[in-house]
């Protein structure tokens, strides 16, 4: 497989106009409250950016029969992006500078990272040949007779979503994503310069001359996005094993798997004290050249899932008029560390947690009958236990933000029934059909908590609605 991608953003870009930001915190030192705004986003520069990518792919798989019990797969793919990496590009100097000051800042020692790591000269990222993905199963039928047959496999799958981050680190040094706090007073709070809250700041003129003060005097307010020169790409290793049982008509299977995240992409800012100050918080460290934070990917995110499924099906054959499925999931899901990780200094104050694909229990049911008069009806129903809230911790442990404590707040089960009414016509040698779907038969409110923070008070409140509303479809 050959594919060549051009991508392109426009738009306004992110926080074209001013967003303020206002909250009441009042254990916060100095505490916040709603009198003035805790601080503005805003965007500026140019928004349209393009970019480019080769990639090609080569497979090759083999399915051996040993015998008439064995059979054996085996499968090799590489995978190739010539620019994942984004190779030609080149750090700007006014970033070379700003990341080259906060490394000999003896307020990150001892740093978990090197800033020299981060900055590209447009020679030194190179391709990545290693993306090699062995794929490996097998069946083995007991008796020949494929009544009972054990199976299992083993994949190594790569993701082709890694160029994005590179594009990204290319596009926010000409369209700059900023941010200015406030405070009463004017003074730096937890090391992060502030600036004295004004109500003219609300008006577009007032702010206009904000920025313009401020751009003067090289305020830190911008964002300076980076990857590693050796930034790999994230891949999950997937393994299987199982038997199918053919009972009478009924072929059931029952199958464990487990899967394993590597090198998942996690963004952590660099410009944090590696020892926390005397109210333990770990001090803000300001940029030079106007940069506000330095924000970094790594690959040090990952993800584990262990999963049993169960399956029982009763195929539809026209002598039985009838045919239906059950199939049951137990899944155990979690995360080590989020796609962005401001709420902690640096990954070694992280563990695994349950994240959003912990849902422990599913059933989903189908079936299909024959009725009178040429009709078919046939639904499809899912019961689960419910995906778990995001907990966010209200104390901030020394960190200067909330803390995500992992997806196991309360949660709702899930119930949905789908039905279709089917009327086929003989119409030359085919057949032309009439049919009328309803999803959501009685119309159930299946809701779930997006993140649960701060306080019990949001406990038992959904905010999402999970699945359609009752819908009817005609074709």
């Amino acid at each position: 497989k050959l594919s060549f991608q051009n991508f392109s953003v426009g738009g306004s870009g992110p926080n074209n106009n001013p967003q303020f930001q206002f909250e009441h915190r009042p254990t916060d030192v100095p505490p916040l409250s709603f009198a003035i705004p805790q601080l503005v986003r805003f965007g500026s520069g140019d928004p349209e950016f393009k970019a480019n990518t080769q990639q090609f792919g080569l497979f090759v798989q083999d399915d051996w029969a040993v015998n008439d019990h064995l059979l054996v797969n085996l499968g090799l793919r590489w995978d190739v992006d010539t620019n994942a990496r984004n190779r030609n590009f080149k750090t700007p100097d006014r970033a070379v500078q700003a990341l080259l000051a906060l490394g000999a800042n003896p307020q990150i020692q001892p740093a978990f990272y090197d800033v020299r790591d981060y900055i590209s000269t447009g020679k030194n990222r190179k391709v990545d040949y290693n993306n090699i993905a062995p794929r490996i199963g097998f069946s083995y039928d007991l008796n020949a007779n494929q009544k009972t047959v054990f199976f299992g496999g083993y994949g190594r799958y790569y993701d082709r979503a890694l160029y994005r981050n590179a594009a990204e680190e290319a596009l926010f040094t000409q369209y700059t994503s900023s941010e200015i706090f406030f405070s009463a007073d004017g003074l730096p709070i937890n090391g992060r310069p502030t600036v004295r809250f004004d109500p003219a700041f609300l008006t577009p003129e007032g702010f206009a001359a904000l920025r313009t003060s401020l751009a003067a005097s090289n305020f830190p307010t911008g964002e300076l996005r980076v990857i590693p020169n050796d930034f790999q790409t994230p891949y999950t290793d997937q393994f299987s094993l199982g038997i199918r049982q053919r009972i009478g008509a009924l072929r059931t299977s029952l199958t464990f798997n487990y899967m394993i995240g590597k090198n998942q992409v996690a963004y952590v800012p660099l410009n944090r004290t590696s020892v926390p100050n005397a109210g333990g918080f770990f001090d803000y460290i300001p940029l030079i050249n106007g940069y506000g934070n330095v924000i970094a990917a790594f690959n040090d995110r990952e993800t584990r899932y262990k999963g049993i499924y169960l399956q029982i099906d009763k195929p539809y054959t026209k002598a039985s008029g009838y045919g239906f499925g059950v199939a049951y999931t137990m899944a155990f899901s979690k995360g080590f560390g989020y796609e962005f990780n401001f709420d902690v200094p640096n990954f070694d104050y992280l563990n695994f947690q349950p994240n959003a694909g912990n849902e422990r229990h599913r059933v989903v049911v189908n079936g299909i009958a024959d009725l009178p008069f040429g009709f078919k009806v046939s639904g499809l129903m899912t019961i689960a236990s419910g995906v778990p809230a995001l907990v966010t911790d209200g104390e901030t442990n020394g960190f200067g933000v909330n803390i995500r404590k992992g997806n196991f707040g309360p949660k709702d089960s899930f119930f949905q029934l789908d039905m279709r009414l089917l009327k086929a016509f003989k119409f030359g040698h085919g057949e032309f059909q009439i049919w009328a779907e309803v999803f959501n038969l009685f119309n159930t409110k299946n809701g779930t908590q997006n993140n649960l923070c701060c306080g019990p008070s949001a406990y038992g409140r959904n905010d999402i609605l999970v699945g359609p509303p009752r819908s009817l479809q005609l074709g």
